[in-house]
C-alpha cells in the first residue's frame, strides 16, 4: 500500500489516542487497528467483515483452518464464528496496520439478488471466510486526489455513520455488478 495511506491511517490513530489497539471511526462498523508488537493467539468472536492488512501480518485460526494474511491481502468473514487471532509481523518502526469493515450480511444478500433471509433450498453452502489479494487499480480504489473519491466522500449528513456506509455499499454494488 502507499506510504501516503499508511501516513494518513497512522495520523488518524495518533489523533485518536495513539498507541496500539482498535480505533473507531465516524462510520459505524468501520475500524482501524494498529499493533507494534507480535502477539500470542487470542480468542475472539469474529463477526462478518472485510479485513484488509495495510502493513504487517496476522494469522487467524477458525477451527482447524489456518489463515495467514499480510500487506495487500484481505480476509472476508461471512458468518459470526469463534477464532483465535494473532499479529505475526509487526515492530515499533513498522507496526501492523489493518482496516476492518463490518458487513451486514442481509444487505449483501439483497444486493446480490437474494431474499436476505435464507439460502436457496437444497443448495449446500460452506460458511466461513476466505483470503484474497488486493489489487488497488483493479478494485477501483481511489487516491485523495481523484475527483470521484472526493465526490463519494461528500456526505450531506456527516454525523450519520450509516449514511457513509450506505454510500460505500452502493458504490461497491455498482462497481461489481
Amino acid at each position: 500500500m502507499s506510504a501516503d495511506l499508511k501516513k494518513a491511517l497512522n495520523g488518524y490513530m495518533d489523533a485518536h489516542g495513539g498507541g496500539d489497539g482498535l480505533f473507531a471511526t465516524a462510520i459505524d462498523g468501520f475500524f482501524l487497528m494498529r499493533s507494534s508488537t507480535l502477539s500470542m493467539p487470542k480468542p475472539a468472536i469474529y463477526r462478518p467483515a472485510l479485513c484488509i492488512i495495510v502493513d504487517g501480518a496476522k494469522q487467524l485460526m477458525f477451527g482447524d483452518r489456518l489463515f495467514d494474511y499480510e500487506a495487500m491481502q484481505a480476509l472476508i468473514i461471512s458468518v459470526e464464528m469463534p477464532a483465535f487471532g494473532q499479529v505475526t509481523k509487526a515492530s515499533a518502526e513498522r507496526p501492523m496496520i489493518a482496516i476492518n469493515l463490518e458487513l451486514d450480511v442481509t444487505i449483501l444478500r439483497l444486493g446480490a439478488g437474494g431474499d436476505g433471509c435464507t439460502a436457496e433450498a437444497g443448495r449446500r453452502r460452506r460458511a466461513g471466510c476466505f483470503r484474497t489479494r488486493i489489487r488497488p487499480r483493479a478494485a477501483g480504489l481511489h487516491t485523495e486526489t481523484d475527483p470521484d473519491a472526493r465526490d463519494a466522500q461528500s456526505d450531506p449528513n456527516p454525523s450519520s455513520g450509516n449514511h457513509a456506509r450506505d454510500q460505500f455499499l452502493v458504490a461497491f454494488r455498482k462497481k461489481w455488478q
